[in-house]
């Protein structure tokens, strides 16, 4: 996913503050080097499961969050995993977020939109 990092918020930890085509939130950034204002492609990553979603009005998705303990997603469920795999992939704007659901959760099903909360979203850059 293209961000746009707008704001180095917490050097020492790592947070950032970010805008992307499908909105503003709140992260960490795990690249090797320090994070620094700028345009970058990211894999973005939910680092605990998650324990629960619910069904949300269709549409592209969307990130938002204001803080680190504040994310809201939604997203297009693409493909579900299996009771020894909880792991969906939901289509957020053009990317894909994949999701581990924490048991006993149910599955969502394909083509369903989703929305879900998280206590936090991690930034990993990569080169093109």
């Amino acid at each position: 996913m293209r961000v746009q990092v707008t704001e180095v918020v917490d050097p020492a930890q790592g947070t950032v503050a970010f805008s992307c085509a499908v909105g503003e939130a709140v992260g960490r950034w795990r690249g090797e080097d320090a994070a620094r204002i700028g345009s970058y492609d990211v894999e973005l990553e939910i680092p605990e499961a998650v324990d629960r979603w619910a069904p949300h009005a269709p549409g592209p998705g969307s990130l938002s969050g204001v803080g680190p303990q504040d994310l809201a997603v939604t997203g297009v469920v693409v493909a579900v995993g299996e009771d020894d795999d909880p792991v969906l992939s939901l289509r957020v704007g053009t990317d894909i977020l994949l999701v581990e659901l924490a048991a006993p959760v149910s599955w969502p099903a394909i083509g369903e939109t989703i929305a879900l909360r998280a206590r936090t979203l991690e930034l990993y850059p990569y080169q093109l």
